[in-house]
């Protein structure tokens, strides 16, 4: 598990995660919403694009509680998601790679906090905060990936 020695550092690993709900996650589901056919699919996936933006406000309120100056945030990578002609099972795969892409980062991030020393750069207020939101996120990303896969056989072709 990696160390964390500052702000600066954990900041820029929440920003990571905020490019991956911003950017990967919630452009991936609404493509899959615009294109899709079964009501199945556009409930489920209008329901975890509604988290992701919730999601997105909870890491920027993390960031918040780490009382950095605020710097420019990187723009998001554009990502381009063409599910025309997919399968379902295809589709749902994808989505669910994206929200195991941020259960992991979420994860990984938490496992770095507790094994860090934070006490010189990080009040244990806002370390509490943070790994509180921390733990939320997790269990609704792990939500996200059964939610993906739980559609999977219920829903049409792509068009």
């Amino acid at each position: 598990m990696i160390q964390l020695r500052n702000g600066k550092e954990l900041a820029g690993l929440l920003k990571k995660a905020l490019e991956i709900e911003r950017g990967f996650e919630n452009m991936a589901h609404w493509e899959g919403y615009v294109q899709a056919k079964s009501e199945i699919f556009r409930d489920t996936l209008f329901t975890m694009i509604s988290e992701s933006e919730h999601h997105a406000t909870m890491v920027g309120d993390m960031l918040d509680r780490l009382g950095l100056p605020s710097e420019e945030t990187p723009a998001l990578r554009q990502r381009t998601f063409d599910f025309s002609g997919k399968e379902e099972l295809e589709v749902m795969r994808m989505l669910a790679n994206n929200e195991k892409l941020a259960f992991d980062t979420y994860t990984n991030i938490r496992g770095a906090i507790l094994a860090s020393d934070t006490s010189s750069w990080l009040s244990l207020e806002a370390r509490d905060f943070i790994i509180t939101n921390l733990d939320e996120l997790i269990e609704a990303e792990a939500e996200h990936m059964r939610l993906a896969m739980s559609t999977v056989g219920k829903v049409e072709r792509i068009r």
